[in-house]
């Protein structure tokens, strides 16, 4: 039963690497949001996700627990995504809870620096809202002013 499950995965695997190389159609081995869409534009990719029950209706949201702070997918990130996302309804909802775990993380990290500049409890709450805004350059240090 168990090297059945390996080839299948491999199988499963191969055909998603596929899948990844033909959306890829600017060759740079990310996917973008659009090339991500017109993947799920074409009726071979939906029967085959739909088989794997990969929640289609969802898709704009798997992008985006896939995608790194550019809005680009690796093709690591996506097989791993893709192969999360798999099965059942649950799944994918792990993929949003490992998501929000990440974004939490950044969040805790961002604090941690922040306090370790001394400001006051006022000034990190507002360094810490300016970076939510802007969360590809968190604010550094408070002489950050002109």
């Amino acid at each position: 039963v168990t090297a059945e499950k390996e080839a299948n995965k491999r199988k499963y695997m191969r055909k998603l690497e596929r899948i990844f190389c033909d959306i890829d159609v600017s060759g740079d081995g990310l996917i973008s949001e659009e090339e991500f869409t017109n993947m799920l534009q074409d009726e071979q990719v939906k029967k085959y996700l739909a088989g794997l029950e990969v929640d289609l209706n969802e898709s704009s949201s798997l992008f985006q627990m896939m995608a790194d702070e550019d809005g680009q997918v690796s093709y690591s990130r996506c097989m791993d995504g893709m192969n999360r996302a798999k099965g059942l309804a649950k799944a994918a909802d792990i993929l949003c809870i490992r998501h929000d775990l990440g974004m939490l993380r950044k969040d805790l990290k961002l604090v941690k620096a922040l306090s370790a500049q001394g400001l006051s409890e006022e000034e990190l709450g507002a360094c810490y809202a300016v970076s939510r805004v802007n969360t590809s350059k968190p604010l550094k240090s408070k002489s950050m002013s002109p």
